[in-house]
């Protein structure tokens, strides 16, 4: 049982349980609590309890706030937290390998568990569309979780898995609600949801077996997954010289000449020019270069300076064979595409600064910003506000009456959400179609700024 004040913070954590299946809602350590699914002083181990019954190291037990404390009496709500900081090691899924002494379950067990009971209990009630949404939700997912379970990771069309939530783009918003949920069944995407094209499938994978990423990897280039031009080994130089000049190509894949075609190397313009100055009659094995792949989920980030030495790379993909090649063109041109409302919102988040600078005291904007976020420090200058903070100030009508425009104010929030949903997509490379016109959207926010501000 949770003590008086346990249970109260466990209360206000789990006011709404049909909100576990709608989305957005992370379940807690404290939930399987309160659904009798775990006790307090319920001993954990990491990892599995020998047939012996003998007890591996790292023994925590729960607290009745939903705690883990470990031997050292540190206490932490996150399994994830409380495993790593038991082993030291980073990467650890704490609710697959945090299990129950008693009965060898993990906590991820008890968590299915808990979804489980949720969804039989919204059955039984009368529910809208929203709700029926939320249930089929819930059942995709658990089928994909026992595919992952049985090594055979459920594939699914990137529109389709969005469809689940009612979506039909993606946005920060909706990856985290999606995230979250998938993150409950202990499961995430492969390639992540924000890498991944429009038209492509991607995998319903453990957890562990996904790859977090902080920016856009290798794999999220389109020319990463275009069929690749190879040829065989015992192919003639004038074959690999032909393709290169038909196909503007600067490099072509060797691969080996049996049918399972292992890379050999790569036959470049240089590579071509080096063995031919030795011998002009070369075989296309002596114009062969080394070259090592590297994998589709490696951040790009991590991968350009080999781009920038060499020119290009070779890209593995998911079957362990050469799926695309990047060049610095691909690098650039995938920049390039978000290189105009780049700017274009810098420009617009200037404009907006100076206005509310020049208009609205500090003392409002601090009220009103305040206002949205309990304990935000004051803020000492316009420069520390957000595009959030911009629509905050300028959707109250007493910041909006010291602009003196002759504008509609409701207008114009609408219309600036528009520009914060553009600026989203483009700092969090999105990496779906930008809406169309957006330019035009961002020069027209511009243009009236101007006009109307005097900035």
């Amino acid at each position: 049982m949770l003590d008086s004040w346990g249970f109260a913070m466990a209360a206000r954590r789990s006011s709404d349980d049909g909100s576990y299946l709608s989305g957005g809602r992370q379940v807690a350590v404290v939930d399987l609590m309160i659904n009798g699914l775990l006790g307090k002083g319920d001993e954990l181990v990491l990892g599995v309890i020998g047939e012996d019954g003998e007890k591996a190291e790292n023994i925590a037990r729960l607290t009745s706030e939903g705690q883990i404390m470990l031997a050292d009496k540190r206490v932490f709500v996150s399994p994830h937290k409380a495993a790593h900081e038991a082993t030291g090691e980073a990467g650890i899924d704490g609710w697959s390998t945090w299990v129950r002494c008693k009965d060898g379950k993990t906590l991820d067990d008890l968590r299915q568990t808990f979804l489980e009971k949720q969804a039989k209990k919204e059955r039984k009630e009368e529910g809208n569309g929203h709700l029926a949404l939320a249930l089929e939700r819930h059942k995709r997912l658990k089928q994909a979780r026992a595919r992952a379970d049985e090594h055979a990771p459920e594939s699914v069309p990137v529109q389709e898995l969005i469809g689940l939530w009612g979506a039909t783009r993606r946005g920060q918003g909706l990856m985290q609600l999606i995230e979250v949920d998938l993150a409950n069944h202990g499961l995430t995407t492969r390639p992540g949801l924000m890498e991944a094209r429009p038209g492509d499938a991607i995998k319903l994978v453990h957890t562990l077996e996904g790859h977090d990423h902080l920016s856009p990897t290798v794999g999220a280039l389109p020319s990463a997954r275009v069929k690749v031009q190879t040829v065989r080994e015992n192919a003639g130089v004038q074959e690999a010289l032909t393709i290169m000049l038909l196909k503007d190509y600067s490099q072509v894949p060797v691969l080996s000449k049996n049918k399972s075609g292992v890379l050999r190397g790569v036959v470049t313009w240089k590579s071509l020019a080096r063995a031919m100055n030795v011998d002009p009659r070369c075989s296309l094995r002596q114009a062969t270069e080394p070259c090592d792949p590297v994998e589709s989920h490696r951040e790009l980030l991590d991968v350009i300076p080999e781009i920038q030495d060499r020119g290009f790379v070779l890209v593995n993909g998911e079957d362990g064979r050469i799926s695309g090649i990047v060049t610095t063109t691909d690098v650039a041109q995938r920049y390039s595409d978000a290189a105009i409302p780049f700017l274009l919102i810098g420009v617009i988040d200037t404009l907006l600064r100076r206005t509310i600078a020049e208009n609205v005291p500090m003392a409002l904007i601090n009220k009103l910003c305040a206002a949205s976020e309990q304990g935000r420090p004051e803020l000492k200058s316009v420069n520390n506000l957000t595009m959030g903070d911009y629509k905050r100030v300028l959707e109250s009508p007493e910041a909006w009456e010291r602009l003196g425009w002759p504008l509609d104010r409701a207008a114009f929030i609408k219309q600036l959400d528009a520009i914060v949903t553009i600026r989203n997509d483009v700092m969090h490379f999105n990496p779906d179609p930008l809406p169309e016109g957006c330019v035009v959207q961002l020069k027209s926010m511009i243009a009236l700024v101007r006009d109307h501000g005097g900035v």
